[in-house]
């Protein structure tokens, strides 16, 4: 039972625990703390196609291939401890002339539109800031 500076092997030993004890406490205490997670459900509507962006993360991008006036469900998991930025890239495939189905004998003029409602309270609106 050797001595180290007047401390014994088994006080070593008792306060490496301790201290292992308390950085495993710290490790599991901190993560509930800081990354509070959220699911949130969105429902996006997007003529023809969309690409949701969270915290400039590329989410989730249209599955249908110029498809007009379709909606797409997902979900995703946020950080709900800090602010977020949700974002979207909006086209409308029409041509130059703003019509679509121009190789149609009925080309219509192109509408675009994007509107998306999320679980957890945000609504697309005309607060949002669009840039083209």
């Amino acid at each position: 039972n050797a001595e180290y500076m007047g401390v014994s092997n088994k006080d070593l030993d008792m306060t490496r625990h301790v201290k292992m004890a308390v950085i495993l406490a710290l490790v599991c205490v901190l993560p509930v703390v800081l990354c509070a997670t959220e699911t949130v459900t969105a429902t996006v509507y997007a003529d023809n196609y969309f690409e949701f962006y969270l915290d400039g993360v590329l989410i989730k991008s249209d599955p249908l291939d110029f498809t007009p006036h379709n909606a797409v469900k997902f979900t995703f998991t946020t950080n709900t401890a800090e602010k977020r930025v949700y974002g979207f890239v909006a086209k409308d495939f029409a041509t130059s002339t703003g019509y679509e189905y121009t190789d149609t004998a009925n080309p219509k003029l192109g509408d675009g539109a994007l509107r998306a409602i999320f679980s957890d309270g945000v609504v697309t609106n005309a607060n949002w800031k669009c840039f083209t």
